[in-house]
């Protein structure tokens, strides 16, 4: 029987400088599933996890960038649930934001913008 971690002994785990190998662990596996979802440019980790500042209630924040295309546009909330879904199986709080490449050389250079925070302040964990 497989037991599954708790949300607290997840993030205590990601938390923790004694399990840093655990830490990116998780964090690859996180990482292969939004490949696997949706083959985007970049994955980019951001906010107080991407920072250092992370809380044991803290979640761990993605910016998914992907090709432009009109089915991205029109379909953003479905891929976006479905990214959810695929980290389902990691038992910690998660944000999932999906832009366009478009959309991030938009609003990258635009301060206070949820794309220029992510890029300014987060760890890229894939590029194309």
């Amino acid at each position: 029987m497989q037991i599954v971690a708790s949300r607290r002994q997840v993030l205590l785990k990601l938390l923790t400088d004694k399990d840093k190998n655990m830490d990116e662990d998780i964090l690859k596996s996180m990482t292969e599933s939004i490949l696997e979802e949706l083959q985007p440019d970049e994955i980019v980790l951001f906010s107080s996890c991407a920072r250092g500042t992370e809380q044991t209630d803290s979640d761990l924040d993605f910016l998914v960038v992907v090709s432009d295309s009109e089915e991205v546009r029109r379909h953003r909330r479905q891929m976006t649930g479905r990214v959810y879904r695929r980290l389902a199986q990691f038992p910690v709080g998660k944000d999932i934001l999906i832009y366009t490449r478009g959309e991030v050389e938009r609003w990258r250079k635009v301060p206070g913008h949820i794309v220029a925070i992510g890029f300014d302040e987060g760890r890229r964990l894939y590029v194309r």
